[in-house]
Parts: C-alpha cells; structure tokens; sequence
C-alpha cells in the first residue's frame, strides 16, 4: 500500500461489502460468507484478505472517598486473529462487480461476545474486515469492516439447580430468636434467551416470635472486570419480585416464573479479564435482624439457529 495514501488517502476507486449467512455464529461454527467489490476505476491489486479479529477491553475509574483522587484501571487483549487469504497475485482489476466467497471454521474454544453494561467499557467483540491491498504512491486500501457476533455453545442437558441454607434468627444481630430455612429450586440450570425460568422457594420460619416481612426473588447480573490486578464488579438487577411474608412458627412455598425476553440480556460468559454471570438471589426480610440471603447460579445461551 502506498505510505502516501494512508495519511491522505485518494479518491476511492470503489467499495466492499461483506455479507455473512447468520446474525451470530457459536464457536465452532463454519462461517459462510460473500465479499463483494464494486470497481469504478482501475485498481492494481497485490491481494483480497479476510481477516478476522477477537478483542477483549475493560475500563473503569475508582473514585476514592474523601478525596477527589480517581484511579483508571484498563486492560485490553487481542485474544483472536485469523487472516483468510482469497487471493495474492498482483494483478489490475478493471472497472466492475466481483465476488469472492469464502469460509473458515471458528475455533470451538472462542468467549462469548459482549457489550452490555453502562458507565464502564466492558467488551468482548469480533470483527470481519475485508481488504484489498493495493500498490503505488497515492494509493488507498479499499476495507469494509463487519461486527460478528459469536456466543458459546451450549453443550449438556438441562436440569434442576438446588440451594439452601439455615438462617440462626438474632434480635438486633444479638438475641437468639430460632432459626429461618430457606430452600430454592431453578427448574433449568441453564436457559436460552427468549425462554423463561421458574423458581419454587420453601421457607420454614421455626422462630416463635419473629416474623419474616417479605421475601423477594431477583434475577441479577454480575459483570467481573479484571484489570492490573484489580476487580470491578457491576450488579445490575433484571427482574425484582417481593412475595408475602411468613409468620412466625409458619411455613410458605412460592412460585415465581421471570421471562428471560429482554434485550439487555447478554449470553453468559468468560474471557481473560471479563466474565458475565447470572444468579437467582433469594432474601427473606426479617425485622430487627440481618436476613437471610440465597444464591443460585444461572446460566444463560443464545438459542442455536435453525439451519
């Protein structure tokens, strides 16, 4: 490519467009696809690419109390990058339409992409970038660049998940008033976005004196941020339920279905210095004493496509 023509770049002598078959791919996949190229002068070429690029960031500040000192932590990998050759003659391509297939297979051990929480930078993305290479002094690469978005695959069977925990009831954190038991059961483990997920909660109050006020089932996201040593973790709430209390000496079972629907909704997933989880966090309120908290893991997936 001409130095020249990088800096100040000459009159584009055509276009690119690149089409894939899929909105997303899992990895793993084999990703079909088109580029397109639109002539209107001649262009001497040295060689048409694909390349495909996997890229991790984080970013955030820490505000310390008392002071106006901000810490900025961030970190980035270029964890994936894959160069598909279509051709590298040199040759000139005159005026006109071209088209060049290509496919390549995804590894199968890719994180899922991601770009969902606010007020930090937070992203595991691909991009597919064609390009021609082209010679001569003034000359100008010609580059589309496509964002593709790629989950991880489901693999396994779906099934129940299970916690409980045993609550000692202590009035204004001091004086022993019984004991709260609280069991949770998600009837998927593991959900596909657009689905819905449903809990059953058993609470046992065996505290003769001590109401519970409320309980509540939330579906939470935990989005971990990994940067020079450092965590930053994001809590973003999706859906919020508060059921009805359990009296003294009494039992309750509850049953909560949380669609799984909205467009904030990532897939789970794990890089190098990020990684998006999902929970069911169970709480029993009980007045004048610390309450009782659960948690089950959740883990979501996109829907495969159809082929």
């Amino acid at each position: 490519m001409g130095v020249i023509g990088q800096y100040f770049g000459s009159t584009s002598k055509g276009s690119l467009t690149l089409a894939v078959e899929n909105p997303y791919y899992m990895a793993g996949d084999n990703i079909l696809g088109d580029l397109s190229v639109v002539l209107t002068e001649p262009l001497q070429s040295t060689e048409i690419a694909i390349l495909l690029v996997g890229e991790e960031q984080v970013q955030w500040r820490n505000h310390h109390q008392n002071t106006d000192h901000r810490q900025f932590y961030n970190a980035y990998n270029k964890f994936f990058q894959r160069r598909l050759i279509l051709d590298n003659s040199t040759r000139e391509l005159p005026p006109g339409q071209y088209t060049f297939p290509f496919q390549f297979t995804l590894p199968s051990n890719l994180p899922g992409s991601y770009d969902g929480s606010q007020g930090v930078t937070a992203t595991i993305q691909y991009s597919l970038q064609g390009i021609i290479s082209t010679s001569g002094t003034f000359a100008r690469d010609l580059k589309h660049t496509y964002a593709l978005r790629v989950y991880r695959p489901f693999h396994g069977s779906i099934g129940p998940a299970m916690a409980e925990t045993t609550k000692t009831v202590r009035a204004l954190g001091l004086f022993r008033k019984g004991t709260c038991h609280v069991r949770a059961v998600v009837h998927n483990n593991a959900s596909f976005l657009g689905d819905s997920v449903t809990i059953e909660t058993f609470v046992t109050n065996a505290s003769a004196s001590t109401p519970i006020k409320y309980v509540s089932c939330k579906l939470v996201r935990l989005v971990t941020l990994c940067a020079s040593g450092r965590e930053h973790v994001e809590y973003e709430v999706f859906s919020n339920t508060k059921m009805s209390g359990v009296n003294a000496s009494d039992q309750a079972s509850f049953v909560q279905t949380i669609s799984l629907s909205s467009s904030s909704l990532w897939p789970s997933t794990e890089g190098d210095h990020l990684s998006c989880r999902y929970f069911i966090d169970i709480k029993c309120s009980i007045p004048w004493c610390p309450d009782a908290y659960l948690r089950v893991p959740l883990t979501l997936f996109a829907r495969p496509l159809t082929r």
